[in-house]
């Protein structure tokens, strides 16, 4: 998942619970609040044992009953929908070592206090920080990673900048091929390789294969 799609997918998603937040006035029902905080012990234990399985179905749950707070059937079907995007953006937090185990009680408890303080406005700040800290975070990294590309050369140079274009726009096996201090981008599609504007300087060689 690049850094594109997960803040997008998590501005859609965080305001899709804002929306329910200001729905149900900030207000959880009994049953609700001692389901998150049931929740919040399993998360707990599954973060501890670094399951990230069971850490996104438990994270999938609580944020769904912030949603149910709502009532409302039709915002629950929207919001289920992006699903798949809370996932893929695990699995790239975990595919770079940024997933903040130590952290994911902490943090889902952080909402849970809020609904409890009853306070609409900061139930919503900590529902967006929560959600929008994580592409951030993912931008992050991937800056440091290119300030590092930049002082790698030869072929650990080129494998670098490869993996840091296919994480940032999606498009896979792609290599960067440099000359004489300029570059050419080509991407070999299905091969893992391309020949395809090799040894040119011309910097618009192979631009149409991107």
């Amino acid at each position: 998942m690049t850094y594109d799609e997960m803040q997008e997918a998590y501005l859609i998603r965080s305001t899709l619970e804002i929306l329910a937040v200001r729905m149900c006035s900030g207000k959880l029902s009994k049953e609700l609040d001692t389901k998150m905080e049931q929740n919040l012990v399993e998360i707990g234990k599954a973060a501890d044992a670094r399951d990230l399985y069971q850490v996104i179905e438990l994270d999938e749950q609580f944020h769904s009953y912030v949603v149910m707070a709502s009532h409302s059937e039709k915002l629950y079907k929207v919001w289920k929908s992006l699903e798949s995007g809370n996932t893929a953006a695990y699995y790239t937090m975990r595919s770079e070592s940024l997933m903040p185990y130590e952290y994911i009680q902490q943090n889902h408890q952080k909402i849970l206090d809020a609904f409890r303080a009853k306070s609409v406005e900061e139930i919503c700040e900590k529902i967006r920080r929560h959600y929008m800290i994580v592409p951030e975070t993912l931008f992050q990294e991937l800056q440091k990673k290119k300030t590092v590309r930049g002082k790698l050369t030869g072929k650990e140079g080129r494998e670098k900048d490869a993996e840091i274009y296919w994480k940032t726009t999606g498009v896979r096996n792609s290599y960067i091929i440099f000359d004489c201090d300029r570059y050419i981008l080509s991407c070999g599609r299905g091969t893992g390789r391309s020949d395809c504007g090799k040894g040119r300087t011309d910097a618009g060689a192979g631009a149409g294969n991107y």
